[in-house]
């Protein structure tokens, strides 16, 4: 006992520390110099020599003091604000270098961390060998029209290496022009030589969180400095950039050719000044700003159409916002047919509007999940069925009970940890209409709508136009124009940018357990355990709606295998685990769905209890184990072809996300597998994805692709895709699903993708905060009857689309060769996904010129 009170007492006395350690706010004055400093990675010049250094980085999470000391200087001139870094290191020879600049976390690096504009986080990278990455805000980049131009540079020292930041004041955002400034800073170091993540500011977690960021100071700047600092961070005069400038007028161009379109609707704008009640401004559905209903509105886009290109057959999205001059009641946009100037039409229900609803949910990961925000995150045709309370930031559901409609609390904080709980949807009746509902829109708030366009595979090509009547109580107040231009062709399906015969495999995780094929009038479930057949139905039409043909069959299939018991127990033992009748109807049951519904029976990946239940605990020398393997991996591939009609590569699971020992320790069960015909697909944290190349037929590895992996694994015969990049989850922000998951899978020679996941959740679907681990990480959200959408699920599908265009574009550089073929060959092996001005939708726009010029 006096050992346990000894231990208690010094446990109380170190977090005390810590405690102290968290509360305590560093700071760094930095002066205004007059010669502002070259940034060449060397820290002895006389305007560095004249500052103190900042007291020494401590440890990530403990606080002590690290084996690698780092230290840093500031100052800021006219034009921006300087750091010099000096990182103590004895073992220069050891330190890590990157392959690739956005595996900075891989590496020996120094991350800056700044936030002079609210929800603006500057996270700036500089390796030792001074290759540089950065994380910027998509409000930074409108802000500052792109004009983000930091610098650094790195110099190797015999026992350090020192580096150099210059951050211009129109990316930093603030300047001292009136007094002090004080700015949310840290400065953070990984070395790799000894395995330390330090900060100047101590940070408990991630480095990331401004909770423990200290603050830099600048100092006023003498007046006749303190009005030029003023220029540099105005708005109005932030110059356009040559690139810039080139790449809106080829844009322009663009528009022109398949619009007829150069300056856009000066009569609709005309209209805002005769006392209209709302004007609207077109936005960008898949771009780097989300819109909340006190955002600014882009000045350049106000009263222009929506401009909406689309291959037939194609989904494509296109949004506005509307901002009221006053109180509106009863608003609703209504979509017109469109018409071609020679006659031809197209029926207006071939766009489905929706309203983006701003929600109160979780405001970051494991450590912030308690933190409420609000967020553009769900798709909803009707506005009422979600009630939010941004005062009290609470959220309620609408319930469609048979003796009326209720609303139930759905921002109750919990503490599960177990995933796809049963929940009757005839207890949770949630329902969203079928089709957009009229809702009331409040003076000055901003409400954004989201039209999804789909064109019948049969259109006609050509440019049409429509409108999109905006309407109050029945009257139009105003009308958007809407031009859609179908472009004469079909969309191949991906291929990948490597082998033009090898497809692209569009997937992801879906989880389904126990669906309820025995009862036809069942209510089924709000979660993704005890779904009713037509929920089901409903959503492998929204996956393949989306573009993924190739889910992976997350499901309680059970397939033949083994039952351990006492996993990672010295005592473990199992049974085998066999078929009945029923086990099996059921499994027909889910592949005669998937047939019916229209996917792809070429490539099937299901889950199998992580290697037939063997998981790590597969022992070759025991004839039980092997005879085991033998019967299930040879009854189940006999039942998938049976089910399917004919002979598939279907696949099975091994053990989830396994490293180290654990990974190693299925490296014979894998081979046995294979010997007798089976085929393994996985996922890999990517620090072992070499592992795995030879051993396995599909690998879904974790973070950025690297086309070093994906030789590896071709060169083997296998696959390899890509997942958590990010994981679903994220349901505001489209563009990075786009990004990633598009053009930035197809530019590493990936063969395709299936991040977690689709349908997750903890407790309640609909509630952001009753998961013990993280917010439920999912692209859409279960109801009675189907599913709602957000836009990182159109964000996907968009990704998904431009791998088809670019799949297209090649197919006819082969088929038309020639100089314009040599041109867009170069253009799509350029494609850079991490280049600062990347921007999906204007490189698929420069493939559809090329796609028009070729064919």
């Amino acid at each position: 006992m006096k050992h346990i009170l000894l231990f208690i007492v010094l446990l109380a006395a170190w977090c005390g520390l810590l405690t102290g350690a968290e509360a305590a706010t560093v700071t760094y004055r930095a002066p205004y110099v007059a010669k502002a400093p070259v940034v060449d990675g060397t820290v002895d010049e006389s305007v560095w020599s004249a500052q103190p250094w900042s007291s020494p980085f401590v440890l990530r999470v403990t606080g002590k003091p690290p084996v690698k000391e780092t230290r840093f200087k500031a100052v800021y001139a006219a034009d921006a604000v300087y750091i010099a870094v000096e990182c103590r290191e004895n073992e220069i020879a050891k330190i890590a270098d990157e392959h690739q600049a956005h595996e900075f976390w891989l590496c020996d690096v120094v991350e800056f961390y700044s936030i002079a504009v609210a929800n603006e986080q500057l996270h700036l990278i500089c390796s030792a060998r001074g290759n540089l990455n950065d994380e910027i805000p998509g409000k930074t980049v409108v802000r500052t029209r792109n004009n983000i131009d930091w610098s650094a540079k790195a110099k190797i020292l015999g026992d350090r290496w020192t580096c150099e930041f210059r951050v211009p004041f129109l990316t930093f955002g603030r300047v001292p022009d009136k007094g002090a400034i004080e700015v949310p800073f840290n400065l953070c170091r990984n070395a790799t030589t000894s395995k330390e993540l330090s900060s100047w500011s101590f940070q408990s977690g991630s480095f990331k969180s401004e909770t423990g960021f200290g603050r830099l100071v600048l100092e006023q700047a003498p007046a006749r400095v303190g009005t030029e600092l003023a220029r540099l961070v105005d708005p109005k005069l932030i110059p356009e950039s040559p690139a810039d400038k080139e790449r809106r007028l080829r844009k322009v161009r663009i528009l022109k050719r398949l619009f007829e379109e150069e300056e856009i609707c000066a009569a609709e704008k005309g209209e805002l000044a005769k006392g209209k009640p709302l004007y609207w401004g077109t936005v960008d559905p898949m771009g780097l700003e989300t819109y909340m209903p006190d955002s600014d509105l882009p000045e350049e886009t106000v009263g222009q159409p929506l401009l909406v290109g689309a291959a037939k057959g194609e989904y494509e999205a296109a949004s506005f916002v509307v901002r009221p001059m006053r109180d509106v009641k009863s608003f609703l946009p209504v979509v017109s047919e469109f018409r071609t100037k020679d006659g031809k039409t197209l029926p207006a229900n071939i766009v489905d509007t929706r309203i983006v609803k701003v929600a109160v949910m979780s405001g970051g990961g494991a450590k912030n999940r308690h933190i409420r925000v609000k967020k553009p995150v769900y798709l909803l045709h009707d506005d009422a069925m979600l009630k939010c309370d941004f005062d009290k930031m609470e959220s309620y559901i609408r319930l469609d009970k048979p003796e009326g409609a209720t609303y139930e609390w759905i921002t109750k904080p919990g503490d599960s940890f177990w995933f796809e709980t049963y929940k009757s949807a005839a207890k949770w009746p949630i329902h969203d209409a079928a089709a957009i509902r009229p809702l009331d829109l409040r003076k000055a708030l901003g409400q954004q709508f989201w039209f999804t366009f789909h064109v019948p595979e049969d259109a006609a090509p050509g440019l049409y136009r429509g409108k999109v009547d905006l309407t109050s109580e029945g009257r139009t107040v105003a009308s958007v124009p809407v031009k859609l231009r179908v472009l004469p062709f079909v969309l191949p399906e991906p291929r990948t940018s490597y082998d033009l015969s090898r497809k692209i495999y569009p997937g992801v995780y879906w989880r389904n357990y126990n669906i309820n094929f025995q009862d036809p009038n069942a209510p089924g479930s709000i979660t993704s355990r005890g779904r009713n057949v037509a929920q089901v139905r409903a959503e492998l039409r929204s996956l393949k709606a989306h573009g993924i043909l190739y889910p992976t069959v997350v499901m309680e299939l059970f397939f033949p295998g083994w039952d351990g018991k006492n996993h990672d127990r010295p005592d473990y033992s199992g049974v085998e685990r066999k078929f009945t009748p029923e086990k099996r109807q059921y499994f027909f049951n889910v592949i005669n769905l998937l047939k019916e519904e229209g996917f792809p029976m070429d490539k099937l990946f299901f889950h199998s209890g992580g290697n037939w239940g063997f998981r790590c605990d597969y022992d070759r020398s025991n004839p039980m184990h092997r005879e085991v393997l033998k019967r299930s991996v040879e009854a189940t591939y006999k039942m998938v072809y049976e089910a399917v009609g004919h002979k598939t590569d279907a696949q099975f699971y091994g053990v989830d996300e396994a490293w180290g020992e654990r990974l190693k320790k299925e490296y014979a069960v894998w081979e046995d597998i294979r010997a007798l015909g089976g085929r393994i697909f996985t996922t890999a944290v990517r620090s072992h994805t070499a592992d795995l190349v030879g051993c396995i037929d599909t690998q879904i590895a974790s973070g950025a692709p690297d086309r070093r992996f994906a030789k590896m694994h071709h060169d083997a015969g296998a696959l390899i895709w890509n997942y958590a990049n990010p994981q679903a989850g994220t349901k505001d922000q489209a563009r990075p699903y786009r990004t990633n998951f598009g053009f930035g899978v197809y530019s590493e020679n990936y063969d395709g993708f299936a991040t977690y996941a689709w349908n997750v959740s903890a407790e309640h679907p609909w509630n952001d905060f009753d998961n013990r681990v993280e917010p439920d990480l999912a692209f859409v959200i279960p109801t009675a009857d189907g599913v709602v959408d957000t836009p990182s699920h159109e964000g996907y599908r968009e990704g998904v689309d431009d791998i088809r265009y670019a799949t297209l574009l090649r197919m006819l550089c082969k088929t038309h060769p020639g100089a314009k073929a040599d041109e867009a060959t170069k253009f799509l092996d350029s494609i850079n996904v991490y280049a600062r001005t990347f921007d999906p939708g204007e490189t698929r726009l420069k493939i559809i010129e090329y796609i028009l010029d070729l064919r």
